[in-house]
């Protein structure tokens, strides 16, 4: 068998047959990354085609492979993936590992990674935040945290 002969622009994952790649794009990449040939990849530095790596100011040298690539956008959404593996500690340990899994992969789809990840670090704290006060409300009021919740609601409009 022979090995990879395409990659994967957004998340460079190599695949020996192109409609393979073609299919991981419309699956996990909303049809936005470019399945091309690997060695057109390696041989004109197709790393500084893509618009992420020149905002970023990676190299569009030949020199950097992919696994610095790799190395260099995980760097740079590790703080907020850090931020969203701690707000998930309260989930099983499969069911955080599923969660952060479709966040990252979620997040490699767009041109500045950092920025999904940081919208879905915020969503996750405001969840936690709300049902926090929803159980003080429920225990200051002695109600359910239904009707401790229906309470700020209805304070409200």
């Amino acid at each position: 068998m022979k090995g990879a002969r395409h990659i994967c622009s957004i998340c460079y994952q190599e695949f020996t047959r192109k409609y393979n790649g073609e299919r991981h794009n419309d699956n996990l990449h909303a049809s936005q990354a470019h399945i091309m040939p690997l060695k057109k990849f390696q041989y004109c530095g197709s790393i500084g085609h893509n618009p992420r790596n020149k905002k970023w100011g990676f190299l569009s040298s030949n020199r950097q492979t992919k696994d610095d690539l790799l190395s260099e956008t995980l760097d740079h959404i590790g703080k907020e993936f850090e931020g969203c593996e701690h707000e998930l500690d309260m989930l099983s340990p499969q069911d955080r590992a599923l969660c952060l899994t479709q966040i990252v992969v979620h997040s490699l789809s767009y041109e500045d990674p950092q920025e999904p990840m940081k919208r879905y670090l915020r969503g996750i704290r405001k969840h936690r935040l709300n049902e926090k006060i929803i159980q003080y409300v429920a225990a200051g009021f002695g109600v359910t945290p239904y009707s401790a919740k229906q309470m700020p609601i209805s304070l409200l409009g």
